[in-house]
């Protein structure tokens, strides 16, 4: 991973193949894995459950396209 830009609160990155994949697998553990309740879930994470599915939505969405790119 490289960081290309930094603005203010905006920071673009360069991802390798292995960091998308180790990122998706993390997010994908943390909507879907652990067991805790929703309440506690927002508590630990300041986000809750469906706003951190929407992101794991939209970076399984890039991750795909961009193995397709491949093919």
């Amino acid at each position: 991973m490289e960081i290309l830009e930094t603005t203010g609160l905006t920071r673009k990155i360069s991802l390798g193949e292995d960091d998308a994949l180790m990122i998706y697998q993390a997010l994908n553990e943390v909507v879907n894995g652990v067991q805790i309740d929703d309440d506690e879930f927002a508590t630990r994470l300041g986000f809750d459950r469906n706003e951190m599915r929407k992101i794991l939505s939209k970076f399984r969405e890039f991750y795909r396209s961009w193995n397709s790119d491949d093919n």
